[in-house]
């Protein structure tokens, strides 16, 4: 492990951070040490690293896990004995060419929307409230209000594993409900770039404010969660199958249900990860049981 953290501090690629937590860096506040946290200061610096890691013989030993804002992420609380890498603090947020978005993948997408709206430009105000960044946002798929990322997605430039750079068009994302190539493929996304509608910033705010407004009285935000737990199954209400099992306000140690949203699971404290993992198979076994429907989990299961 020395190799890297020499490597990058010699070649001045970013911020490093030595035996933190996933409990420090994730929104549910749950898991174990990590190894080496990683954030670099540029896209151009994380190539460079990343091409020193995959040509290290030694790579196999300490695995790369790529970290956006930390939400829909549950650790394991066992140490994790590789490298975290964040791209929270790249160097160039955006490039806005007319309607036309270009963000790296660590910008946070509240403060995305806010800056854009300054700029008179909207159309991703759905997004709002979400704790993502703009890589989760498209690898995932995510969305809200019926609307989804890919609906603004023009293209994608991305990681591949051998340290290629390739560009990915909507076409070819294969974008499904919480799902894109990204996954499929364990690409990272450096940049995506999306289509914006010409807004006028108090109309844009409006909508934004809504929406946040809407969040914090059906969503328990003031508690450590990790988002919407479970993937929505139409024509089912994942979060009324789960409140009709009487699972609303259950728990497991520090694991319990939200009072204030059944999809929404939260660490009253002091949480561990078999917590959270024995409360959602319970959920699933009950739901299963009575409606004979499988809830698939919307979150990532890292270092199980």
């Amino acid at each position: 492990m020395m190799e890297y953290i020499n490597y990058i501090k010699d070649h001045n690629l970013g911020e490093i951070f030595e035996n933190t937590s996933f409990k420090e860096v994730t929104t549910l506040g749950i898991g174990g040490n990590i190894c080496l946290l990683y954030y670099p200061n540029s896209i151009k610096n994380f190539l460079t690293f990343y091409d020193f890691y995959i040509n290290n013989t030694n790579n196999k030993l300490f695995p790369l896990f790529i970290l956006g804002n930390g939400s829909n992420v549950l650790a394991s609380d066992k140490p994790f004995v590789g490298i975290v890498v964040c791209l929270k603090k790249i160097d160039i947020q955006y490039i806005l060419i007319g309607n036309n978005l270009i963000a790296s993948s660590g910008v946070l997408i509240s403060s995305l929307i806010y800056s854009l709206a300054k700029k008179g430009y909207g159309g991703m105000e759905y997004l709002s409230g979400i704790p993502a960044t703009i890589g989760g946002l498209v690898t995932m798929n995510a969305g809200a209000y019926g609307k989804e990322i890919s609906d603004n997605f023009i293209e994608a430039w991305c990681l591949n594993k051998d340290g290629n750079i390739i560009n990915i068009k909507k076409d070819n994302m294969d974008f499904k409900y919480r799902k894109s190539i990204i996954q499929k493929e364990h690409l990272i996304v450096l940049y995506a770039s999306f289509i914006l509608e010409a807004k006028n910033e108090k109309e844009i705010l409006l909508e934004v404010n809504k929406k946040i407004k809407n969040r914090k009285e059906k969503q328990p935000l003031k508690e450590k969660n990790g988002g919407c737990t479970f993937k929505n199954i139409v024509p089912f209400s994942t979060w009324q199958m789960i409140d009709s099992v009487g699972c609303r306000g259950y728990r497991i140690g520090d694991a319990q249900v939200s009072n204030k949203h059944a999809n929404f699971l939260i660490n009253l404290g002091n949480a561990t990860s078999n917590d959270m993992l024995l409360l959602i198979k319970h959920i699933q076994n009950e739901v299963k049981n009575r409606f004979n429907v499988f809830l698939d989990c919307e979150w990532v299961f890292v270092n199980f």
